[in-house]
């Protein structure tokens, strides 16, 4: 009688315990599911913005992608333009980039953007390949013409157009094109988006927003020669003719260049932030030497748009120990360029984690202003 109450009472606290563990885990394992499946339906179900990714979703979408293969070097990275595949006997740089932002002289442009990365991994333009999606009601004529000016394009650039594929589908409403570019470069002699060093100076070439500029010439031409009169807006459309920015990237290859990039959506704001993501460092722009021409800033103005974040092809950015002697080699090779601002510096006070992203600084006037990650493309406001 004695030992049982004591028996019964340590058992019953035992088995209480047990149960009340078990109950807890089943109910802490069922609840903690449910929150997830909530948060991932409120997460997934969240609408995304017209242009590229955002770079923290990208991120997180190419983190887990596995490399099985040893030919490939650099595989997908934020900023990074290219990969690099080593076959043995030599390097080869292969990348991939739509026009999606405009139909006008998208011939001309699909060539010259994907050749542009090409360039900034410091490599020869070989060969493309052109994938060509025309909505329903194309006429052979817009074809040929689409056609046409791809051809010249790749003739002009010295690059064999290699294959591809042509289709008129409902998936679309207005003509897409996809460009596949492949170009040769020296053993060890790529040049990355991840190489800028601390103290680098950053160098842009010709002026900023010259794609946009040039597309809304075109898509808004009516608007804009109403308001600033039609030679304004031949001369917008003139700088169509320096989207290719090949010449700067072999030159600078060569002459010591540890990084570019080159400047597409997102503008330079966005490219310089994507440069320093890749290579982990910081940098600080000098906002009144970013050149930017006329007629940019009047499309502009007249658009309310930013353009320091408005599509750039046509301007690349270099990390480079002697900026002032990289200006002087492009400026030979007749290719305007500037310093801009600089890689920060181990010891700079502001290189420190933000938000899990770089430091980017820009010099506004008397403040300094931080730059954020960038999103869709200025051009979108106009053009979506």
């Amino acid at each position: 009688t004695e030992m049982n109450p004591e028996i019964n009472t340590e058992l019953n606290t035992e088995m209480n315990k047990d149960i009340n563990t078990e109950m807890n885990t089943e109910i802490n394992t069922e609840v903690n599911t449910e929150m997830n499946k909530d948060i991932n339906v409120n997460r997934y179900s969240h609408i995304l913005p017209i242009g590229k990714l955002p770079n923290g979703l990208l991120a997180e979408l190419i983190r887990p992608l596995a490399n099985p293969r040893r030919e490939l070097l650099t595989g997908p990275a934020i900023g990074e333009d290219c990969a690099i595949l080593d076959f043995g006997s030599g390097w080869i740089a292969a990348t991939t980039d739509p026009i999606t932002g405009s139909d006008k002289e998208i011939g001309r442009l699909g060539i010259h953007v994907s050749l542009n990365d090409l360039a900034s991994a410091g490599a020869e333009p070989v060969a493309v390949l052109v994938t060509l999606l025309c909505p329903l009601g194309s006429t052979e004529g817009s074809v040929h013409d689409i056609m046409t000016s791809i051809r010249q394009a790749a003739e002009t650039m010295g690059v064999a157009l290699a294959g591809g594929h042509t289709e008129i589908t409902d998936a679309v409403n207005r003509t897409v094109i996809n460009v596949t570019a492949l170009g040769r470069t020296s053993v060890d002699g790529a040049i990355t988006t991840n190489g800028a060093k601390p103290g680098d100076a950053l160098v842009m070439t010709k002026a900023a927003g010259l794609e946009g500029t040039a597309i809304l010439a075109h898509e808004k031409e009516t608007e804009l020669i109403t308001v600033f009169g039609a030679v304004c807006v031949t001369r917008a459309k003139g700088f169509m003719d320096e989207i290719s920015v090949v010449k700067e990237g072999l030159l600078a290859t060569v002459n010591g260049v540890h990084a570019m990039h080159d400047i597409t959506e997102g503008g330079v704001l966005g490219a310089v932030w994507e440069l320093c993501t890749a290579s982990g460092v910081g940098a600080i722009l000098m906002e009144k030497s970013i050149p930017i021409r006329p007629e940019t800033c009047q499309f502009c103005d007249h658009f309310g748009l930013n353009p320091l974040r408005l599509i750039s092809s046509g301007s690349m950015l270099m990390a480079c120990p002697d900026g002032e002697s990289m200006v002087k080699v492009l400026g030979e090779a007749g290719i305007a360029s500037t310093v801009i601002g600089r890689i920060l510096a181990e010891d700079d006070l502001i290189v420190a984690a933000r938000n899990g992203g770089p430091i980017v600084m820009m010099q506004k006037a008397t403040e300094l202003v931080a730059i954020e990650a960038p999103e869709a493309d200025e051009i979108y406001k106009v053009l979506a």
